[in-house]
């Protein structure tokens, strides 16, 4: 079912050019920002009837692994589809402060792990050009628009966490760091498991490849392995299907099933990791992030809106080596305006334009020109060079 939905929070809002506006975001930035993230989180909590629903399951979930019969958390509700490291976070929220306190303070959580995201992407960059601080401005606005989305309307604390763990993930191979960015990746897996495709990148870091791989396993385990080893029940979770909407690009093309294909997930993370190992091959290490999100988004049977905060994340890294901050509107745009602005009860154009967006996403991350190419080089440190606009390889 696809619900109606109230209008766009702020879509009015002047997107900042390249002029007055971007200088005077990139002189304070994160306040600035701080006010986007505020005064469209205000917008939703005042237009939406409920707020932050998937908080339940966070609630749910850390009540169940507070009791003696906490290894059969996955067996008992293998519908909670959010890894343990969430509930890690999660329980004092839940614990310490009850009803809509705990809601409205993992709200503010997750607008902070927004800002934080943020703040990483603008790391990245370092010292480079006003230029490229100023593109960081452009895209971080945008994704200041649709993170809330994501942190107040539904309230995915999982989804908000693996998203921060991945973008840090990036910025510590950027650095050279690649055993921590190891570490970064398989919390964010133990966040949200389909964020495991994104570990295909550190197959091509210059060194410490294979602890960092180690790492990520070693991550895993530890923090999946005791409910499956103390109740065997919990491959239920693994088996869990949910129905195919009728926003997905699945439905658009014929797929009507009650469930999940049993050919999705794997499909999702094998696609997922080979886009992410194609994007670092070819110089755009920051883009594997966004196709790793974008592919999931294209082959999973579900279309929530949420989802393209994730998309718009991805977009935000992708943009910093860009020449304009395309990839970041495109996504807001494309995926997140037609839950919208297009009507409800016509599925087909719902599901036409978010399938648009995914695949125009995915096109952007191999074929928008950039301001300079990334490679991981010799010791672990990033290695720049800069492309010619002029030159056929800016088409790439």
């Amino acid at each position: 079912m696809i619900e109606r939905r109230p209008p766009l929070p702020l879509a009015g809002l002047v997107v900042p050019g390249r002029g007055a506006v971007a200088r005077a975001i990139t002189a304070h930035p994160f306040r600035a920002l701080s006010l986007v993230l505020a005064a469209v989180s205000v917008a939703h909590l005042l237009t939406e009837p409920a707020w932050a629903v998937g908080w339940g399951y966070v609630r749910s979930a850390v009540h169940i692994l507070v009791s003696p019969h906490w290894f059969a958390l996955y067996a008992l509700r293998p519908d909670i589809q959010m890894g343990p490291i969430t509930f890690l976070v999660g329980a004092p929220l839940v614990l310490i402060l009850k009803g809509d306190a705990g809601r409205f303070a993992a709200v503010l959580l997750m607008l902070l792990i927004g800002l934080a995201i943020m703040r990483e992407a603008q790391r990245i960059l370092a010292a480079e050009s006003p230029s490229a601080r100023r593109r960081w401005a452009v895209a971080a606005v945008l994704f200041a628009i649709a993170w809330p989305e994501l942190a107040v309307r539904f309230g995915h604390l999982d989804d908000a966490l693996a998203l921060f763990f991945a973008v840090l993930a990036m910025r510590l191979l950027q650095d050279g760091r690649t055993v921590a960015a190891g570490l970064a990746i398989g919390v964010a897996v133990d966040c949200k498991p389909w964020m495991l495709p994104l570990a295909a990148v550190l197959l091509f870091a210059p060194r410490h490849r294979w602890p960092a791989l180690g790492v990520v396993v070693l991550a895993v385990v530890v923090v999946w392995s005791p409910f499956f080893l103390l109740d065997p029940a919990s491959v239920r979770a693994l088996q869990f299907r949910i129905p195919v909407s009728s926003g997905s690009t699945l439905w658009l093309f014929g797929i009507r099933a009650h469930g999940t294909p049993p050919w999705c997930r794997p499909a999702q993370l094998v696609g997922g990791a080979l886009l992410a190992a194609a994007a670092v091959r070819r110089g755009r290490p920051l883009a594997a992030v966004l196709v790793v999100v974008a592919f999931r988004m294209l082959l999973d049977p579900g279309a929530h809106s949420y989802y393209a905060s994730g998309l718009l994340t991805g977009a935000l890294l992708l943009d910093l080596d860009a020449t304009l901050a395309l990839a970041t509107l495109a996504a807001l745009v494309l995926v997140l305006g037609p839950v919208y602005l297009v009507p409800p009860r016509i599925p087909v154009l719902v599901s036409g334009f978010r399938t648009v967006g995914i695949v125009a996403s995915l096109v952007a991350a191999f074929a928008l020109p950039l301001h300079r190419r990334r490679e991981l080089g010799p010791r672990g440190e990033p290695h720049r060079v800069d492309v010619p606009r002029s030159s056929k390889a800016a088409a790439l």
